[in-house]
């Protein structure tokens, strides 16, 4: 299924990647009796919510796609020359491995990766 997402989209997109990239702190880790849980910044959430309001964020076969979007993780020249099609796609497959594993996300920030990724979404 392809994503009903469009440039138009894009640019109701652009000031809530803008939020988060000017946040400082952009997620806390937080204790829950014996259990260690990430807390994402506001800011954060409410991109997410919108990239799966506007369908940035949609349903596709994502297990299947992992090698590339390995490859744009690990090949941040790669990541920044990508297309609208693959920064959605991988968006969709870092929200999936989210619901999976919580902290994927966390480890993203960490790495750099979402910065880019947020980055790349900013000049398209």
């Amino acid at each position: 299924m392809m994503s009903e997402f469009d440039k138009k989209d894009l640019s109701a997109l652009k000031p809530y990647v803008a939020k988060v990239l000017a946040l400082e702190k952009w997620y806390t880790n937080e204790q829950y009796e014996e259990i260690e849980l990430v807390r994402y910044a506001d800011a954060f959430y409410q991109l997410l919510d919108e990239m799966r309001i506007r369908d940035f964020i949609y349903d596709f076969d994502w297990m299947s796609w992992r090698n590339e979007a390995n490859r744009l993780v690990d090949q941040p020249a790669l990541l920044a020359k990508a297309d609208l099609t693959s920064i959605q796609r991988l968006m969709t497959a870092h929200s999936r491995n989210e619901a999976l594993h919580d902290g994927h996300l966390a480890e993203m920030i960490d790495s750099g990766h979402m910065r880019a990724l947020f980055q790349r979404i900013m000049e398209l």
